[in-house]
C-alpha cells in the first residue's frame, strides 16, 4: 500500500483507519497481558511479547504517518479552491495598486508572473520593494509589501499545510472556536468543511435528480387514481395500515407499538413474536429452566406454524431433541439410557454458551498476536471447552457420571443426527491475512525476513504451515480406494464361508465402530477421548485379529505355516527365476499348498489378481500414526531423557531399544504402552522370515494416501513477491466455519447449486424471515392481510402505485446499514403543515382523535421530542428511535438516518410522497457520510495527536519564528480550540449533534427562545410591503457594487442574466414551485446550484406536493412577495455568474469552443439536466467514472474525457505508467469546477 499510494485514496484510508484501530486494541491487549502475568522480562515467551509489541508499535506509527499524508493531500486537494481564491485577490490588490502608478498591463503581468514564481515555486517568504521585477520605483511599494505579508499568511501550499496539522500555527481564539459559523471558518480546516459540504451537497443533488425520476414515473399512476395533493391524507388512508409492533426492554418485558406500514402481504405477527420472545428472556433472567422450556417450544412451534423457516423442516426436527427426553444408548456399558428433557435443554444451553464463546475467534477477521505467540491460545481453550462437553471422561481420566453423563450422551446423539447435514466451509482470506501477519509483522520483529535470513525464515514458514494447516485428500483419492477395496471385498465374497473369515469381518466392524466414535472432523482418530474400558476393548480387538489371521490366511485359506511356505517359493524361488534349481520333494509340496489353496481358498487367477490389488491398495494409502498419538506418547514419557517420537519416527520408534529403556525406567509408560500396543508376527521379504514387531492400536491410527497427487493444495500469495505459491494441505479448523449444507435451506435452487433468497416473499431487505403465505381464514391465516390481498385482485391504480412505491423502497434501501432499513414501514415524519392538522384523525368529526394529535404537536412544541434532531433542536439520540429488536447483532450506526423517530401514530405525518422522499433523502446523506466518516476520523486524530499539538507562537521571539534558514522549536500549548472546533463540527455534520450540552439538557429553554425569536420574525416581515422594497432595494445596490468590481461579473453578464432570470421567475411563480415530477432546466439549475442559498433545502421537504392552499394555510402569502424578491435576486446574481463564466467544448472535430457556462447545461433524455458533451466533466452536477476494459490505458481514457495524462493520474493517485487491471474504477470528475461556483454564488449572496 506505501508503494501503491493507495492509502491517499478514500478507500485506502478507511483500510488504514481500521488497520490503526486493530492494532492500537493488540498493543492494548498485549500491554495487559504484560502487567497482568507480571512476567520475568528475561522469559523466552517475554521477550517474544516485547517483541511483537514493539512492531505493532512501529506499525501503529507508520499508519499514523499514513494517515497524515492522507490527511495532507486531503487538505491540499480541498484547499485548491481557497488557495486560488487567496491568489485571485492578492493579485487583484497588485492590479489596483500598480494601475494606479500608472503601469501597463504588460508590466503588471511580467510582475505578477515573476512574484508569484518566487512566492510559490521557489517559495520564499521575505521579499523585499528592491527584489520587485519592475521597469521604476513604484511609490505605493508598502502596499504591496502588505499585500505579499498576507498572501504568505493565507495560502495554501504543502509546506503551510504541513505546519499547519504539526501544530506550527497559531490557535483559534474562544470566539473563532464557539461561535464561528461553518461558512465562515477563517481557518485552513475550513478546507475539510467544504470537502464536507461538496460530498453532502453532492448527494444532495443525486438524490434530487432520483427523486424527480422516481416521482415522474408515478404521475401516470396518480392521475389515474385522481390524486389530490390538497388532501394531505389521501395516499395514506389508500395505501397504509396501522401494524403491530413490540419492543422488548432487557427484562423481557414488551412495549406494543403501534406504526403505519405500506399494505403488504402481513400484519401484526411481529407483536405476537416479540411477546414469545420477551417470555424467553424473562425466563433466562430468571433463571426459570421450566419456563425457559415452555418459551423455546412456543417460539419453535409459533416459527413452525407461521413463519418461513431458514432450514427444511427436516433439520428442525432434529432440534426437537433437545426440547424432548431421549433413548440413548451408552457405548461403553452397552445400556440405553432415558435422559429427560430438563437434562437434554440444559446440555443444549452449554453447548449453545460454548459455540457463542467459539463463535467470538471464528467470526472475527481480526488477528489474535497470541494465536502465534501461545501454543494453547484463548482459541484454542474455547475448542476444548467445547470438546469437553463431547467427552465421557473428565479432565482427570474418570468416567462420567449421572447428569453430566447424560448431558455427554445427548449431545453425542446430537451430533451423530445431525452430522448428515452440516459441513465445513474454508475462509481463505483470514488464512491469507495471517499468513501476511506472520511475516510482516511477527518474523519481521525478530529480524527474520526472506532476504537477510533465508534458512530461519524457511524454517519459521515451514513451522508456520505445519501448525495452520491439516492433511487433506482429494475426492479422487477416496474413489479409488473405495474402487480397489469393492473388488478386494467381491473376491473375498469366496471366503466368507469359513467360519474364522466371518470372525474377522465382526471384529473389523468392532474396531470401526471403537474408532469410529471419536474421529474428528480431520479424519483422524483422537484415542484420548476414549475410556480405560474401550482402551482395553480395542487391544483385545486387536490381538484377536493378530490370532485369527495366524491361523488363517483370508487371501489362500491356508494356516500360517502354510501360507508362509506357499509364499517363500512363490517369492523367493518361481519368482526369483529358480524354478529349475527345485527338488522334487519341493515340487510336490508347492503343488499340494497350491491345489489345498484352490479348493479352500481362491484360484491362481483370482490369487494373482488379488495380489495385485493388495499391492495397488498399499501404493494408494499409509498407515501412520495420528497428532493424538503423538502427544499423548510423548506426555506418557514424561521426563525421561529419551528424544520424543514424531509421526515419521514413530513406528521405528516403538521397535528399537528405546521402548524396552522406557518401560524398564517408567512404570507409568509401560503401563500406558501396554494398553495402546500390541504384538504382532509380519513377513519381513527381505530376510525371508517373519519377526515380532509392535503396532498402534487403530485408535491411534490415521490411513493417509501415499502418492501426492491425492493430498489436496491451497495457493497463497506470497506478500513478499506478490506471486502465487502453492502449499500443501489446507487450513486447520480456525480457518473454517461449519453450515448447515446449501440443499437444507429455504429457497435452495437445485439448478444454481445456490440459496436463493427473496426479499418479500422469504426475508425482509434486513435478512429477518417473514411469515408463510396462507390461505386467508385458514387456522394459520391470521397474519394475512385481506385488505392488500382484495386490493391486489382488482389490481387498480392503488395497487399498481403501492407496488411502484415499495419497489423504489427496497432500492433506495439496498446500500444501507441494516439498522436504517425500515423495510416496508412508513417514515414517521411529524405532521408538518397546518392543511394536514386540519384534516388528520381517522374521521374528520373526530374531535378526541384531533386533541391528541394538537396535543402531542404542542407538547413537542415545549418539551423534547423524539424528532427533535430533524429541525437541529437537539442532538440525535438511539434511544428515541424505534428499530426492529432482532437485527441480528447489527449495531445502530453513529451516523443517523431520518424517519425512524418513536412518536405517537397519530402525530405522524400521512403525505406519502413526502415522507417517502424525505427518508429516501436522508438515506442517500448517510450512505456519503459513512462512506467518508474515516476521513473525519483521521483529521481528527492528526489535530488530537500529542506530537501535534499547537506551539505556543506568542511566546517565541519573533526573530526566530521569521527566520528562513533556521528551524524553530516551540514549546507545546496545553490546549487545542482548533482540535475541539474540528470535534464539534464533525460531530455536527456526521453525527447529528447540532445542539450544546446544556440545550440538550434543557429543550425546554431552547424552544421557547426560538418559538419567541420566530414570532419576532413574524412581526417584522409578515405583510410588511416597505420591508420587502428596502430589502429589493439592499439586494440591487449589493448587486451593482459586486458588478461595479467585474470580479466573477461584469454588466453584459449581469443583463444576459436578468433575461434569462424573468423567464426562469414567470416558470417559478407559476408552476416551478408546484411542480411535480421532472422540472424545467433553470429550476433544476436553481436547485443543483442551491442560487437561493438554503431555499432548496428548506423546500425539498414539501418539494413535488406543495399546492397554493398549503401555502395559504401555512401563511406563506404573508411572506410571498419578500421570497419572490429574494429569489429573483438570487437569480439573477446566479444566472449573471454563469453568464461570465466561460468553459471550453470540445468539438466532434477536435477544435475547441468557449461557451458561456449558463449554456453549458442540456436536459437529457432521462429528462434530468448534465453537462453538454465535450465539456469538462468537473464542471457537471454529478460524479463520473470509468471503468476499465481490456485495451484502455491512460492515454486512451484521458483523451476520451478530454484531461491529461497527469490530470488522469492525480485523481486517482497513480503514477503516469500505472498498469490498469480490468474492472477497475478510475475517477474521471468528483466536479469539482460545479463546486467551486456553487460555492461563488453562495459567497456572493452573503455578501
Amino acid at each position: 500500500m506505501n508503494t501503491s499510494k493507495e492509502y491517499l485514496t478514500e478507500e485506502g484510508n478507511q483500510k488504514i483507519q481500521y488497520f490503526k484501530q486493530f492494532m492500537e486494541r493488540e498493543i492494548k491487549f498485549l500491554r495487559d497481558v504484560e502487567r497482568q502475568l507480571g512476567m520475568d522480562p528475561s522469559n523466552e515467551l517475554s521477550k517474544l511479547i516485547l517483541s511483537v509489541k514493539s512492531l505493532m508499535e512501529r506499525n501503529s506509527e507508520t499508519a499514523k504517518d499514513m494517515t497524515f499524508k492522507y490527511v495532507k493531500d486531503l487538505l491540499l486537494d480541498a484547499g485548491l479552491t481557497m488557495q486560488e481564491n487567496v491568489k485571485e485577490k492578492t493579485s487583484d490588490r497588485i492590479d489596483e495598486i500598480l494601475k494606479t502608478d500608472g503601469f501597463t498591463e504588460a508590466e503588471i503581468n511580467d510582475f505578477k508572473e515573476d512574484l508569484f514564481n518566487r512566492l510559490d515555486v521557489d517559495n520564499i517568504r521575505a521579499i523585499s520593494a528592491k527584489d520587485f521585477k519592475l521597469p521604476r520605483e513604484s511609490p505605493r511599494a508598502k502596499y504591496i509589501l502588505e499585500a505579499i505579508k498576507e498572501y504568505n499568511n493565507n495560502k495554501i501550499t504543502e509546506q503551510v499545510v504541513d505546519e499547519y496539522l504539526r501544530g506550527h500555527v497559531k490557535d483559534l481564539g474562544f470566539a473563532g472556536a464557539m461561535l464561528n459559523p461553518l461558512a465562515n471558518v477563517n481557518d485552513l480546516f475550513g478546507a475539510f468543511v467544504q470537502f464536507a459540504r461538496n460530498k453532502i451537497s453532492d448527494a444532495e443533488v443525486k438524490s434530487q435528480q432520483e427523486q424527480m425520476k422516481f416521482v415522474e414515473s408515478l404521475k401516470p399512476i396518480l392521475n389515474a387514481m385522481n390524486w389530490n395533493p390538497n388532501n394531505t391524507q389521501q395516499l395514506g388512508k389508500e395505501l397504509l395500515f396501522v401494524d403491530k409492533k413490540g419492543i422488548i426492554n432487557e427484562d423481557g418485558d414488551v412495549e406494543e407499538y403501534e406504526a403505519y406500514a405500506y399494505l403488504d402481504k402481513f400484519k401484526d405477527w411481529e407483536l405476537d413474536e416479540a411477546n414469545l420472545k420477551g417470555a424467553l428472556k424473562k425466563a433466562q433472567v430468571k433463571g426459570d429452566k421450566e419456563a425457559i422450556k415452555v418459551a423455546m417450544q412456543a417460539i419453535r412451534d409459533f416459527d413452525r406454524d407461521y413463519k418461513v423457516r431458514r432450514y427444511t423442516d427436516e433439520v428442525y426436527k432434529l432440534q426437537d431433541i433437545w426440547l424432548q427426553s431421549n433413548t440413548v444408548l451408552d457405548p461403553t456399558t452397552k445400556k440405553t439410557v432415558t435422559i429427560s428433557a430438563d437434562v437434554s435443554l440444559e446440555a443444549y444451553q452449554e453447548r449453545k454458551a460454548a459455540l457463542d464463546d467459539l463463535s467470538t475467534y471464528a467470526d472475527s477477521n481480526e488477528f489474535t498476536s497470541l494465536d502465534d505467540l501461545l501454543e494453547f491460545t484463548p482459541s484454542a481453550a474455547s475448542k476444548v471447552k467445547y470438546n469437553n462437553l463431547y467427552n465421557l471422561y473428565d479432565n482427570n481420566g474418570n468416567y462420567k457420571q449421572g447428569i453430566e453423563l447424560e448431558k455427554v450422551l445427548v449431545r453425542r446423539y446430537y451430533r451423530q443426527q445431525s452430522r448428515q447435514f452440516y459441513e465445513s466451509v474454508p475462509v481463505l482470506d483470514k488464512f491469507q491475512r495471517d499468513y501476511e501477519h506472520f511475516i510482516n509483522t511477527e518474523l519481521a520483529s525478530l529480524g527474520i525476513t526472506k532476504d537477510a535470513t533465508p534458512e530461519k525464515y524457511d524454517a519459521e514458514i515451514k513451522k508456520f504451515f505445519e501448525k495452520n494447516t491439516r492433511i487433506a485428500y482429494t475426492d479422487k483419492y477416496f474413489q479409488d480406494k473405495n474402487d480397489v477395496l469393492a473388488e478386494i471385498n467381491a473376491i473375498n465374497e469366496k471366503a466368507k464361508g469359513a467360519e474364522i473369515s466371518k470372525k474377522l469381518a465382526s471384529l473389523y466392524e468392532q474396531r470401526y465402530t471403537i474408532t469410529n466414535r471419536v474421529t474428528d472432523k480431520d479424519g483422524e482418530p483422537n484415542g484420548t477421548e476414549l475410556g480405560i474400558d474401550s482402551i482395553r476393548k480395542l487391544k483385545a480387538i486387536e490381538e484377536e485379529i493378530v490370532l485369527l489371521s495366524e491361523s488363517f490366511d483370508k487371501k489362500t485359506g491356508l494356516s500360517k505355516t502354510e501360507a508362509y511356505k506357499l509364499r517363500y517359493y512363490e517369492e523367493k524361488i518361481i519368482g526369483a527365476g529358480k524354478a529349475s534349481q527345485m527338488t522334487q520333494e519341493q515340487k510336490n509340496e508347492y503343488q499340494s499348498l497350491v491345489a489345498n489353496r484352490t479348493a479352500f481358498g481362491l484360484s491362481d487367477q483370482e490369487i494373482t489378481y488379488l495380489r495385485g490389488l493388495f499391492k495397488k491398495l498399499a501404493e494408494l494409502t499409509d498407515n501412520v500414526a495420528t497428532d493424538y498419538y503423538v502427544d499423548s506418547f510423548n506426555t506418557a514419557l514424561g521426563e525421561l531423557e529419551l528424544e520424543p517420537i514424531t509421526i515419521d519416527t514413530a513406528d521405528d520408534w516403538i521397535n528399537s531399544q528405546n521402548t524396552l529403556q522406557a518401560k524398564a525406567d517408567s512404570p507409568r509408560f509401560s503401563e500406558w504402552f501396554d494398553r495402546n500396543h500390541y504384538e504382532k508376527n509380519v513377513f519381513n521379504p527381505e530376510l525371508g522370515v517373519y519377526e515380532s514387531r509392535f503396532f498402534r492400536t487403530k485408535a491411534w491410527t490415521v490411513s493417509k494416501p501415499s502418492n501426492p497427487k491425492y493430498f489436496k493444495k491451497t495457493e497463497l500469495i506470497d506478500p513478499i513477491t506478490g506471486e502465487k505459491i502453492t502449499i500443501d494441505g489446507v487450513p486447520i479448523a480456525k480457518y473454517s466455519y461449519t453450515k448447515i449444507k446449501d440443499k437444507y435451506k429455504t429457497g435452495f435452487n437445485a439448478k444454481t447449486g445456490k440459496v436463493e433468497l427473496e426479499v418479500g416473499t422469504h426475508i425482509d431487505n434486513r435478512g429477518n424471515f417473514l411469515p408463510k403465505e396462507q390461505a386467508i381464514g385458514s387456522a394459520f391465516g391470521k397474519y394475512m392481510n385481506e385488505r392488500y390481498y382484495e386490493m391486489k385482485k382488482a389490481n387498480s391504480p392503488e395497487f399498481k402505485l403501492l407496488e411502484a412505491i415499495k419497489k423504489q423502497r427496497l432500492k433506495n434501501q439496498e446500500d444501507s446499514p441494516y439498522a436504517s432499513r425500515m423495510y416496508l414501514d412508513f417514515p414517521r415524519f411529524r405532521i408538518a403543515t397546518n392543511l394536514e392538522y386540519g384534516q388528520s384523525g381517522k374521521l374528520s368529526t373526530d374531535i378526541k382523535d384531533k386533541t391528541t394529535v394538537i396535543g402531542d404537536a404542542l407538547n413537542a412544541s415545549i418539551f423534547r421530542a423524539s424528532d427533535d434532531p430533524e429541525s437541529g433542536q437537539a442532538n440525535f439520540d438511539p434511544k428515541f428511535i424505534y428499530v426492529p429488536t432482532d437485527l441480528q447483532g447489527k449495531p445502530i450506526p453513529k451516523v443517523p438516518v431520518s424517519g425512524l423517530y418513536k412518536m405517537p401514530i397519530n402525530s405522524v405525518s400521512l403525505d406519502v410522497i413526502t415522507s417517502e422522499l424525505n427518508y429516501m433523502n436522508s438515506l442517500d446523506i448517510q450512505k456519503v457520510l459513512i462512506d467518508s466518516q474515516s476521513s473525519a476520523t483521521a483529521i481528527l486524530d492528526v489535530l488530537g495527536d500529542p506530537n501535534n499539538a499547537l506551539d505556543k507562537l506568542d511566546m517565541a521571539s519573533s526573530k526566530l519564528s521569521n527566520a528562513q534558514d533556521k528551524t524553530a522549536v516551540f514549546l507545546k500549548r496545553d490546549t487545542n480550540q482548533r482540535y475541539q472546533f474540528a470535534k464539534d463540527v464533525i460531530n455536527r455534520l456526521w453525527y447529528g449533534e447540532n445542539v450544546s450540552e446544556f440545550q440538550q439538557e434543557n429543550p425546554t429553554v431552547s424552544k421557547i427562545t426560538r418559538k419567541a425569536m420566530g414570532a419576532a420574525s413574524v412581526a417584522f416581515y409578515a405583510l410588511n410591503p416597505v420591508s420587502t422594497i428596502k430589502n429589493k432595494g439592499g439586494m440591487t445596490f449589493q448587486k451593482l457594487i459586486k458588478t461595479a468590481g467585474g470580479k466573477y461579473i461584469n454588466f453584459p453578464a449581469m443583463a444576459r442574466g436578468e433575461i434569462r432570470t424573468y423567464k426562469a421567475m414567470f416558470d417559478y411563480a407559476t408552476s416551478g414551485t408546484y411542480t411535480t415530477g421532472l422540472k424545467s432546466l433553470d429550476m433544476q439549475l436553481m436547485d443543483a446550484f442551491d442560487m437561493s442559498p438554503g431555499k432548496t433545502k428548506k423546500d425539498a421537504k414539501r418539494t413535488h406536493t406543495n399546492t397554493a392552499i398549503k401555502n395559504l394555510f401555512d401563511a406563506a402569502w404573508m411572506f410571498s412577495d419578500r421570497k419572490l424578491t429574494e429569489v429573483q435576486g438570487a437569480l439573477e446574481l446566479g444566472f449573471g455568474l454563469m453568464e461570465w463564466q466561460e468553459v471550453d467544448q470540445v468539438q466532434p472535430d477536435g477544435s475547441v469552443t468557449k461557451i458561456k457556462y449558463a449554456n453549458a447545461f442540456v436536459i437529457g433524455e432521462d429528462g434530468i439536466a448534465k453537462i453538454k458533451d465535450g465539456v469538462n466533466p468537473e464542471w457537471g452536477m454529478n460524479y463520473t467514472d470509468h471503468t476499465v476494459v481490456a485495451g484502455d490505458t491512460l492515454a486512451s481514457i484521458a483523451k476520451q474525457y478530454h484531461m491529461t495524462v497527469e490530470e488522469l493520474a492525480k485523481k486517482n493517485k497513480i503514477e503516469t505508467n500505472a498498469k490498469l487491471e480490468d474492472g477497475k474504477e478510475l475517477i474521471i470528475s468528483r466536479n469539482t469546477k460545479f463546486n467551486m461556483m456553487k460555492l461563488r454564488m453562495s459567497s456572493t449572496n452573503k455578501n
